[in-house]
């Protein structure tokens, strides 16, 4: 058993020289990389071929996500992926197209040595690209915003192609290339950069740059995969969660990481018809779930010993676990041969 998981997101082209690079500077050794990859299906040999080239010494799993939706994303099932393959002690997660300097392992463990309850936070610091290259040569559209105009949408499908799946920079991520970017500067910023050091607000959690017990994800039945379905603040849902399981929800202001943000470039696809206020009601649901929590509870009674508050997946967590433990085992093949699982929301959700 290793000490820590690193499970790493991503559907978008690019940004594995990125999050690879951090893996490689790291200082920390007992630890493994998960990196559940919504293109797995197109690039799995290669970003198998790059970690090698890279040098990556630690076990490293490249695998797909457990369930996708056609084009639209499914962020938690991947999240969710992640901590189902995961067998350290501590997960540590991380997003596409950010960099974790040296350090960065040890700065969240040991966060957890006086309090293993706890919900670790850091800053995820934006910044901007270095320059870009297309595999045509054309210049990139840049887009405003997520979308779920089909005209836009396809162009969007379209400039996913043009880029490399490894890097879309000219060369290469290497660390120095943060001296070359831009900052972005509070309120353009991740708002935990203005906060202290200590107890926090479960409403920082962003899920891009968290650490907590493996054990106390997996009770929680992972984080809640209707966010999906109806794109809405799983993040913060999965906060919450966490307080209710008795974590201490904490902010530590020396694990930051470096995001190079790509949004412009590689967007989100909405569902069909989604307006602001579809993304309104996705609030109105959070709220509800969470009064619903805070009426099970029982009074009196300590954290620990209160009913786990369960994500609302269709489908029993460890079960599952069982189910695709054995894709670790898979992914070391250069062909992707973890089969791919599309199923659409209402044969998904029921």
């Amino acid at each position: 058993m290793v000490k820590v998981s690193v499970t790493i997101g991503t559907s978008r082209a690019g940004g594995i020289d990125v999050s690879l690079r951090g893996m490689l500077d790291q200082t920390f050794d007992d630890f493994e990389i998960i990196l559940v990859d919504g293109r797995y299906h197109k690039r799995h040999a290669r970003v198998l071929d790059y970690a090698k080239q890279l040098g990556i010494k630690q076990p490293f799993y490249h695998v797909p996500n457990h369930r996708y939706n056609g084009n639209l994303p499914t962020v938690m099932g991947g999240m969710n992926t992640g901590f189902m393959l995961a067998a350290g002690e501590i997960v540590i997660m991380l997003l596409d197209y950010a960099y974790a300097p040296p350090g960065w392992i040890e700065r969240h463990l040991k966060r957890h040595r006086d309090n293993k309850e706890r919900l670790v936070m850091s800053p995820h610091l934006y910044t901007s690209l270095p320059e870009v290259v297309t595999k045509d040569g054309t210049q990139p559209e840049l887009f405003p915003a997520p979308t779920s105009d089909p005209s836009v949408i396809e162009r969007i499908l379209k400039q996913r192609e043009n880029f490399d799946e490894i890097s879309i920079f000219t060369s290469p991520f290497k660390r120095s290339v943060l001296s070359k970017v831009t900052k972005f500067k509070y309120p353009d910023q991740d708002p935990k950069v203005i906060l202290g050091t200590g107890t926090s607000q479960y409403y920082y959690m962003h899920t891009k740059n968290e650490s907590f017990p493996l054990a106390t994800i997996l009770r929680m039945g992972g984080v809640d995969e209707v966010y999906d379905r109806i794109q809405g603040p799983g993040d913060t849902d999965a906060g919450f969660r966490f307080l209710m399981a008795g974590a201490e929800i904490f902010v530590t202001q020396d694990a930051k990481v470096y995001c190079l943000n790509s949004r412009t470039l590689l967007p989100r696809i909405l569902p069909a018809g989604y307006t602001q206020e579809s993304y309104q009601r996705t609030f109105d649901y959070m709220k509800q779930r969470q009064r619903d929590l805070a009426d099970s509870m029982t009074a009196g009674k300590p954290m620990p010993e209160q009913p786990a508050p369960k994500s609302l997946n269709p489908y029993d967590m460890l079960e599952r676990r069982r189910e695709i433990w054995h894709w670790r085992e898979l992914s070391e093949e250069r062909e992707a041969v973890i089969p791919l699982n599309d199923v659409p929301d209402e044969v998904y959700f029921k």
